[in-house]
This record gives C-alpha cells, structure tokens and sequence, in this order.
C-alpha cells in the first residue's frame, strides 16, 4: 500500500538525550557514528532554511486543508531543528568543538546562491531536499536495525524525525506545483540540493575524520566505501530512489512503503508514550 500523506501535525516532544555519550556513540562505530554526527550537525539549519523558504508561499495555498498541513509542517521542522542541536551539544560538539553549524563556510556559499536563484528555485530546492529526507526515512523505517546499538532515547528521536518527514513529504512540494509547475525548475532544485547535500556532508564528515586522525588509515577509507557505496551501501541503496523525482509525472505520494500510514501513526502513539512515562525501548 502506498503511504499517501493526509493530515499533518506537529508533536512537541522533548527526547532525554542530556547523560554523557562516548565518542563514538553509535555501536562502538567510527563510521556510522560520524555518519549520524554530520545529519545532527546539518539538521538545525537545513531545517530553518526549508522553514523561511515555505512561509512565504503559504498565503498562495488556496486549499484550507492544505494551507494548515503547511503551517504544520513548519511547527515540525521547528521541532525536529530543536531536538537534533540538543542532540548537537550532546553527542558531537563535546569532541569536536570546533565543528561550526552556524555561519560556517559552507552556509554562507549556500546563501548566496540561493539568493542568486530566486525564490522559486530555493523553493524547488526544499521539495528536492524533502524528498531526500522521505526516502531515507523510508529506509530506516522499513529496516530499523539499521539504528541498532544505540542509546533508547536516540533512537526514537531518529523514528519520530523519519516518520514526521514521511506525514510532511509532499507538502513542499505540492506548494511548488502551485508557486510554478515548470519542470527545469524542479530539475535544477534537485542537482542544486544534491551538490550541496553533498558538500555540507562531506565537508562536516571530512572534519571529524580529520580531527580523529582516521583519515590516515587505509581501513577508514575502505570501511567508508562499503558502507556508503558497498553492495549494501547507503547511498547505493537510495541512489535509484532519490532519482524518481526526475521522472516528469513524479508526485512524493507515489513512492511505496511497506508499512501502512495507520501503523506508522501508532508507532509515534507509542514513541509519545514512552517519553510521557519515561520508558525505553524500540
């Protein structure tokens, strides 16, 4: 059954990530630890900037229904821009003071081009990030012992974040299809949001790595590859998938999970009441 967005709504929930955690806090894992640090490094400002590009457009929707899931997908940003700094200062800024996730390099070449494209194209650009975001919550959601081995609360702070991104998936993008349905503007969102993906990611990974001094072992190198292009690959497996959104006729309601929208609803349910009453688990 595909997952077809319906209503939206914002959950305020506060995860107890405030005890100490290891350097590398997830498994014992370099890789997937550094991996994990860079999304929690890149995600209070992706998300304000998604959050600054949508609300002016907001007053274009003319659907009451959809106006709201707008407003709301805003408020979820919001959150999920709040929980991951809290988990910033927690997991990464300790070992890695110097790691910026304000007015960085990058950021600041990342706003002057977005302010060169015009609104339009910034806005193309959040409905390609947004559909990045969907696919990887997809993934993680269809297989959660890709977060095994790490601390309780984490781990559902990572559930709720994925599945809030699969409620909101279209919004951004059905706002673009009535700001402009132009198809190069799409495209060029996408290989703009792609290249820049990459170059904040790589650039924060790359920072960590060097710091740890991994960068100069040969298995650092070799346990990277295989974990983000190897046969079982993260990238490699969400390569194919982030490219349907160049097909032409492409809508994110199209894309198909194997859990239905019902049971990823209850499990949030679940998430909501296990932070109320202070219990782990997954």
């Amino acid at each position: 059954m595909g997952y077809k967005t319906g209503t939206v709504k914002a959950r305020l929930l506060k995860f107890n990530v405030g005890k100490n955690h290891r350097r590398y806090w997830f498994n014992d894992d370099p890789i997937k630890t550094l991996h994990a640090n860079t999304l929690t490094a890149s995600i209070p400002y992706g998300e304000q900037f998604f959050i600054a590009c949508v609300l002016p457009h907001i007053k274009t929707i003319k659907d009451r229904a959809k106006r709201r899931n707008a407003i709301q997908f805003a408020q979820q940003e919001r959150n999920h821009s709040k929980e991951h700094f809290r988990l910033f200062l927690k997991t990464v800024k300790p070992y890695y003071p110097k790691l910026k996730v304000k007015n960085n390099l990058y950021q600041k070449l990342f706003q002057v081009v977005a302010l060169l494209v015009g609104s339009k194209i910034r806005l193309a650009m959040v409905a390609a990030m947004e559909h990045f975001t969907a696919v990887t919550g997809e993934l993680y959601i269809r297989e959660p012992e890709l977060l095994s081995g790490i601390d309780e609360q984490i781990y559902l702070l990572w559930q709720w974040h994925f599945i809030e991104e699969l409620e909101h998936k279209a919004v951004a993008f059905d706002i673009l299809k009535t700001v402009s349905n132009n198809y190069f503007v799409r495209a060029t969102g996408f290989f703009l949001a792609a290249s820049f993906l990459m170059i904040g990611f790589s650039s924060a990974y790359w920072h960590m790595a060097i710091q740890d001094k991994l960068h100069t072992k040969l298995s650092f190198y070799r346990r990277s590859y295989q974990f983000f292009w190897g046969k079982s690959g993260l990238l490699r497996r969400l390569c194919w998938p982030y490219l349907r959104y160049l097909k032409p006729s492409f809508h994110p309601n199209d894309t198909v999970l194997d859990a239905e929208q019902n049971l990823l609803l209850e499990k949030l349910q679940l998430i909501e009441k296990q932070l109320e009453f202070g219990q782990g688990g997954k």
